[in-house]
C-alpha cells in the first residue's frame, strides 16, 4: 500500500505539489559568445555571470542565426522555417508569425499565468493582430520592430515604442527603460497567480549607442566601436541585475526559474548582408572566438551563444551542460517546468523537445537532429555532426543562385576548419534528404525596391503603433498565411 501511495504521488504534476514557479525569459540581441565575462573577463557582466554560477551554463544552446527566426522557434517550439519565419521581419513586409500558431504567452496564460513582457517583439507589427497583447501578453511594452535607436526609439524613420498597443512618447535609454518597466510589473504583479515575465533587451544589436560614463570606463579599448560595444553589454547587465534585485525583494527568487540567452550570435565587422543592406551592418564589432561566422551565418558563431538557467532547489549550481540544446526546446522544456506540460498530441506536433529530465539530472538523453536556418541557408545538426546547406541570398538572380554543402564534425572540429564532406558522401546524402524533408512554408518576399535609405532618419512617418491602427480602422485584415 506504502508503494502504491508513493507512485501516486510521484505521478502528480508540479502543480499539485507545489505552487507553479514563476519564470522570467531574458533575451539579449546581438551578444557574442565571448562577449560575455565569464568567457572572456575583458567584458564586465557580473550579473550574468552570477548568473551563470548560481544556475548552470550551457556549452551548446543552440538558436537561429537572426533575430525573428529565434523568437519564432521560442515561442512556437518550431523550427523557423517551418512557421515561415526564416528571415528577420523588416520595416517594409507584412511579414509575422502566422496568427493561427499557439505561442508560449497563450499556454501560460491558460495554465493561471499573468503573462508579461518588456522590450523587442519583432515577430510582426504590419496590424493589430501581430502586437504581443493580441499573441496572449497582459502586459508589453518597448518595440515592435528591429534595431531602434537607443535614445530616440526610432526605426525606419517612425517612432517604435509602446505600452499595451499605445503609442508611447518617452525618453530615455531602452536598455535602462525596458528593465525599469520589468521592475513595475513585477513589483505591481498580482501575488495571488504565477507569473511569466518575456524581457527581451534591443542590446547590445546596433546601432552602437551607450551612455557616455560607460563607454569612459572602457578607454583602454582601442576600437571606439568596441568600446562602445563593450558599454552596451555592460549596461545590460546592469539592467539584469536590477531585475534580479527585484526578485529577491519581492521574495520571488527561490521561486523563479531565471533562463538567460542571446538571440543569436554577435554582428562581425563587415556585415554579410544579413538584414539586407542596412546601415547598422557596418558596426559590427562583436566577438564570437573560437567559433567560426557570426549574426547571419549558420555557422557556430552564428547559431551557438551564451546560455544560463537558475531554478534554486532544483538545478544544480556550477553545472556546465554540454547536451545539445536548441531555443524550441524552451516552450516544452518550460511548460513541463511549470506542471503544465504538454499533451501527447500537442508535444508530437513540435520540434522542441522537453529537456527538464537532463536538467534536473534524471535523464540525459541525446537530442534528436534539429536544424538552424536564416535566408535559406539552414545547417542541420545531429550530434556531433554538422551539415551547412549555404543558399544565395534572396535578391540573387535565380540563375546565379547555388547551395554549398559543408560537414563537420563538431566534438573534433568546434571551430569548423575541416570540411570532411567528402569523406563521409553517405552521411552527406542522408542528412540532405532529411534536410529537404522538413516542412517548410513560404515567407514573404521582401520588396526591396523600397531601399532602406530611410533607417534611422528623422521621424517623418506616423508612429508604427498608429499606421497599424490605422490600417485595421480601414477595414484591413492581418496579412494572409502564404503557404
Amino acid at each position: 500500500m506504502r508503494l502504491l501511495l508513493v507512485c501516486l504521488f510521484a505521478s502528480l504534476p508540479v502543480s499539485l505539489l507545489a505552487a507553479p514557479p514563476n519564470v522570467v525569459v531574458i533575451v539579449a540581441d546581438d551578444l557574442g559568445w565571448n562577449d560575455v565575462g565569464y568567457h572572456n573577463p575583458e567584458i564586465r557582466t557580473p550579473h550574468i555571470d552570477a548568473l551563470a554560477e548560481q544556475g548552470a551554463r550551457f556549452d551548446r544552446f543552440y538558436v537561429n542565426p537572426t533575430c525573428s527566426p529565434t523568437r519564432a522557434s521560442l515561442m512556437t517550439g518550431k523550427f523557423a522555417a517551418r512557421v515561415g519565419m526564416d528571415a528577420p521581419v523588416q520595416w517594409h513586409t507584412e511579414q509575422g508569425l502566422p496568427l493561427e500558431e499557439r505561442i508560449l504567452p497563450e499556454y501560460f496564460r491558460d495554465a493561471g499565468y499573468q503573462t508579461l513582457m518588456s522590450g523587442k517583439w519583432h515577430l510582426g507589427m504590419a496590424h493589430p493582430d501581430m502586437f504581443p497583447g493580441s499573441r496572449g501578453f497582459d502586459h508589453s511594452y518597448g518595440n515592435l520592430a528591429g534595431g531602434i535607436g537607443y535614445y530616440d526609439h526610432v526605426f525606419s524613420g517612425g517612432l517604435d515604442w509602446h505600452r499595451d498597443g499605445e503609442v508611447l512618447r518617452e525618453e530615455g535609454y531602452a536598455t535602462d527603460l525596458i528593465a525599469a518597466e520589468a521592475v513595475r510589473l513585477l513589483r505591481a504583479r498580482d501575488r495571488t497567480r504565477p507569473t511569466f515575465l518575456y524581457l527581451s533587451f534591443t542590446a547590445p544589436h546596433t546601432p552602437l549607442e551607450a551612455p557616455d560614463a560607460v563607454i569612459r570606463s572602457y578607454a583602454h579599448v582601442a576600437d571606439p566601436k568596441r568600446r562602445t560595444l563593450a558599454a552596451m553589454i555592460t549596461t545590460l547587465d546592469a539592467a539584469i541585475g536590477r531585475v534580479l534585485a527585484v526578485l529577491d525583494e519581492q521574495g520571488m527568487a527561490d521561486d523563479t526559474l531565471v533562463f538567460f540567452l542571446s538571440d543569436n550570435g554577435g554582428q562581425l565587422p563587415a556585415g554579410m548582408l544579413i538584414e539586407f543592406m542596412v546601415p547598422p551592418a557596418r558596426d559590427g564589432v562583436a566577438d564570437n572566438a573560437p567559433l567560426r561566422g557570426g549574426k547571419g551565418r549558420v555557422y557556430e558563431g552564428g547559431v551557438r551563444v551564451p546560455a544560463v538557467i537558475r531554478w534554486p532547489g532544483r538545478i544544480e549550481p556550477g553545472r556546465t551542460i554540454v547536451q545539445p540544446i536548441f531555443v524550441a526546446d524552451l516552450l516544452p522544456t518550460l511548460l513541463a517546468a511549470t506542471g503544465f506540460p504538454l499533451d501527447a498530441r500537442e508535444a508530437a506536433d513540435l520540434d522542441g523537445e522537453s529537456q527538464l529530465d537532463g536538467l534536473l539530472e534524471r535523464d540525459l538523453r541525446p537530442r534528436s537532429a534539429f536544424v538552424v536556418a536564416n535566408l535559406g541557408s539552414e545547417a542541420m545538426i545531429d550530434w556531433p555532426w554538422k551539415l551547412v546547406a549555404e543558399a544565395s541570398l534572396p535578391f540573387i538572380p535565380d540563375f546565379l543562385k547555388s547551395t554549398s554543402y559543408s560537414l563537420f564534425h563538431l566534438d573534433r572540429d568546434p571551430e569548423e576548419q575541416q570540411d570532411v564532406a567528402q569523406q563521409h558522401p553517405a552521411r552527406v546524402a542522408k542528412m540532405k534528404a532529411w534536410l529537404a524533408a522538413q516542412p517548410r512554408r513560404e515567407w514573404v518576399v521582401l520588396d526591396l525596391s523600397k531601399g532602406s535609405d530611410s533607417f534611422g532618419g528623422e521621424l517623418t512617418r506616423e508612429p508604427w503603433v498608429e499606421r497599424a491602427r490605422s490600417r485595421a480602422a480601414g477595414g484591413e485584415s492581418p496579412p494572409a498565411t502564404v503557404d
